[in-house]
């Protein structure tokens, strides 16, 4: 599985289903597109994505540390 597809089945069991739709918009955003994603804006992608996703702030920052520790295994930049 790659790291956009991992962030994404993540953050939807953490956001619910919309978190999908979420990853897909800051990815155009970004200018960018998923097939050739650069790993090195993944973080950013993921910041990015769960601010669009989970309003409260202390829930953002709890989701994104979980969101870091399942990734961590699958790159070395996060």
């Amino acid at each position: 599985m790659n790291p956009i597809d991992l962030l994404e089945k993540e953050l939807i069991e953490l956001a619910g289903p919309l978190a999908g739709f979420v990853i897909k918009k800051q990815i155009k955003d970004m200018g960018l597109r998923r097939e050739n994603f650069p790993e090195d804006r993944l973080t950013e992608l993921m910041e990015r994505s769960v601010k669009n996703a989970i309003f409260e702030p202390s829930k953002q920052k709890e989701v994104i540390r979980k969101l870091r520790k399942k990734l961590v295994s699958h790159a070395d930049y996060l």
